[in-house]
């Protein structure tokens, strides 16, 4: 299971970048912006996943209600995410390495440790 979490993790970065055309309550314009407001986004979604933790406050606010999910071990759609990310969040200490936001491409390089391991897995 943690490995099941720990790979839809991997997929933030494109999901973050992946805004359908069409969508409700979400920030993702549903049109070409420029950088500066791309890096904004970005911003406003790290802040609430990692430095608050709040994975629904990130998603309900910055994700596309039919996300296509590509991990192969979480069912597609905004709420499957919320599920599978938010007991991960909730318990793993998380150390960004690197965070980078540059010509409209997004990354985050993430160390997570959960209680009791002391292997870290990395994303």
């Amino acid at each position: 299971m943690l490995f099941k979490i720990l790979f839809a993790l991997a997929a933030l970065p494109a999901v973050i970048s992946a805004c359908p055309v069409q969508q409700q309550e979400s920030y993702c314009p549903g049109y070409p912006v420029d950088d500066f407001i791309q890096g904004e986004l970005f911003n406003a979604f790290f802040d609430l996943f990692y430095n608050k933790k709040d994975v629904a406050g990130a998603y309900n606010t910055f994700v596309a209600e039919n996300l296509i999910e590509h991990s192969p071990n979480v069912t597609d759609g905004r709420e499957a995410g919320i599920a599978a990310l938010t007991p991960l969040l909730n318990i793993a200490n998380i150390q960004v390495v690197h965070k980078i936001f540059d010509y409209g491409i997004a990354s985050v390089h993430s160390k997570f440790t959960l209680p009791g391991q002391s292997l870290s897995t990395g994303m």
